[in-house]
This record gives C-alpha cells, sequence and structure tokens, in this order.
C-alpha cells in the first residue's frame, strides 16, 4: 500500500476509525475508491505505542489519562462555577476506560 504522508503527525485532512475487522472495511473502502492508512491496532498492555520514522515511544495511558484531566480541570475551574470542575476532576478515575 502506498504512504501518502510521511509524517502521522503532519496537519492532514482525514479521519479515524477503529474496526474490528481490517481486511473487511479495508474491502469496501477499495471499493468505493477511498484510500485508507492502518495506523494502529489494540494492545492488551494499557500502554500507547508510537513509532514514527527514527522515534519509538512507549507511554503509560492511565498516566497521560491523569496529567490530562488535571489540565482539563485547571481550564474547567476557571470556566465554571459552584465547584463543578472540582466534583468532575475528583470522580474521572472512578470511570474506567475499556
Amino acid at each position: 500500500m502506498k504512504r501518502y504522508c510521511k509524517d502521522p503527525f503532519q496537519p492532514e485532512s482525514g479521519i479515524i476509525i477503529q474496526v474490528r475487522n481490517i481486511n473487511e472495511v479495508a474491502g469496501i473502502l477499495s471499493e468505493k475508491g477511498i484510500s485508507y492508512v492502518p495506523v494502529g491496532h489494540p494492545v492488551n498492555e494499557r500502554s500507547l505505542f508510537i513509532t514514527s520514522g527514527d522515534f519509538s515511544g512507549k507511554f503509560d495511558i492511565d498516566a497521560l489519562r491523569d496529567k490530562w484531566f488535571r489540565t482539563s480541570y485547571l481550564l474547567d475551574r476557571m470556566q465554571t462555577g459552584n465547584n463543578l470542575a472540582e466534583e468532575r476532576f475528583s470522580s474521572y478515575a472512578m470511570h474506567d476506560l475499556n
């Protein structure tokens, strides 16, 4: 398959979809003349693996989620009142990602 994008982090138009059967979906997309590039696959580990060119990294999903929610909480705190941001922040960890 031809690669249309040398760097997956460049801002180019596109969509990302998660599917169970890549072969089935690839066939449908090809029939419709829609180009596609597989960018990943699920793993059992709670880690995100990114490889691009010479770069290869492994990131802890739970640690990144904590960092993102902390930053989101700080912004939310400035935008809302009545301790709503704190309520949301204190409950996010109770909701597992599957």
